[in-house]
């Protein structure tokens, strides 16, 4: 049997990428007591001359963030550590290089007979097989060619600069991975807000902070996780160019 032969695909043949991990719901993981305590903090966990507004404001930032840990700690129980997760995007970007090379080789009679068969699916009354983006295209091959090395090399693009924002320490327990969530949605925000990072100091607000709002709901949430946190994306950022320009230059 050919195993290039054409089989019908349907709908449900198409590939979901579903990134959600569970309800979008956000529950109340911060109690109006764990509030409270949190308001009413003696140990300098709020920046100076914070408005009872931008507390709570935080505090509901930090509500989210901790909505991100239970869903993750709740369905991720056979999670892949980041260097697998990394692993794994590194081996489909090598992939997606792979294919872009082929691609770029197609000439003569193979080219040639990939564009009467391109041409057949594009304008035949009843072609030999359906285009799923028929009316996406030129007149030739090279139209669907292009645009796919396009979307190709974009994805290319997105992983590798995913695979980089995975923080790999193999001297890092899975739970402290766990709660990098918690952190880094706290300090994401504070970013967008501020439009810069909150101190990395380990006798910060910030620092403090943290580890205020864990010991809340009975979870260990250290300086040393925060400082680390914060290291981290703004090395991240940083870098940010350097991605850039590696990704063009292998594109």
């Amino acid at each position: 049997m050919d195993k290039y032969k054409q089989t019908a695909i349907t709908d449900d043949d198409v590939p979901e990428w579903d990134t959600t991990m569970g309800s979008i719901w956000i529950d109340e993981v911060l109690t109006p007591e764990n509030r409270k305590f949190l308001l009413e903090s003696k140990e300098h966990i709020w920046p100076r001359n914070f408005s009872d507004d931008e507390k709570n404001a935080l505090l509901d930032t930090a509500n989210t963030a901790l909505n991100f840990w239970k869903l993750r700690n709740e369905n991720t129980k056979n999670r892949p550590t980041p260097k697998e997760q990394r692993a794994q995007l590194n081996e489909v970007v090598d992939s997606i290089k792979k294919l872009k090379g082929q691609l770029t080789k197609l000439e003569g009679e193979p080219l040639t007979h990939s564009d009467l068969s391109f041409q057949n699916a594009r304008y035949l009354t009843n072609p030999p097989f359906d285009l799923w983006l028929k009316d996406e295209y030129g007149a030739h091959i090279g139209s669907l060619l292009t645009r796919t090395w396009l979307h190709l090399d974009d994805s290319q693009r997105v992983l590798m600069v995913a695979a980089n924002r995975i923080h790999v320490d193999v001297s890092y327990r899975p739970e402290n991975h766990l709660n990098d969530c918690i952190v880094t949605e706290l300090a994401s925000q504070w970013k967008q807000q501020n439009g810069k990072y909150p101190p990395r100091s380990k006798t910060g607000w910030f620092a403090k902070f943290v580890v205020e709002l864990g010991s809340t709901i009975n979870l260990t949430l250290s300086p040393e996780l925060t400082k680390r946190c914060v290291d981290l994306m703004e090395g991240v950022d940083k870098s940010f160019t350097e991605d850039m320009a590696i990704i063009k230059k292998s594109s």
